[in-house]
């Protein structure tokens, strides 16, 4: 019996200890602390898009229907934007027939998003 018991506990810390380390799906996992990556929308985040998104994804040219070239129409495609840019399955890959861009670019959007996206 003790056997039994000991043998359920192993298995459970392991299925506990392990669920922090694992990413979620379909996101890019890049080690790095966030804490120490400036995240401020108009100085980080924004020349980014502008380079990289808005030559096609602006107000008078909306490729595929999105706008990239102010806050609010980013804030609210930030799902399919980030899926983009990562290159995942199931949507077409950005930027369009270009290479994805450099994991420091992503990983300081990733960093803006979790921080909540804020618009200073």
């Amino acid at each position: 019996m003790k056997i039994i018991l000991t043998l359920q506990l192993v298995l459970l810390f392991f299925l506990v200890s392990c669920t922090k380390d694992k990413a979620a799906p379909n996101q890019v996992f890049i080690p790095s602390d966030c804490d120490s990556i400036a995240k401020s929308f108009s100085a980080d985040v924004q020349p980014i898009i502008n380079n990289s998104c808005v030559g096609c994804h602006n107000s008078s040219s909306p490729g595929a229907g999105y706008n990239f070239d102010n806050y609010s129409d980013i804030n609210s495609n930030l799902t399919v934007f980030f899926k983009t840019i990562n290159h995942d399955n199931g949507v077409v890959p950005m930027p369009y027939q270009q290479g994805k861009l450099s994991d420091s670019l992503i990983q300081v959007i990733d960093c803006w998003i979790e921080s909540g996206a804020p618009n200073n």
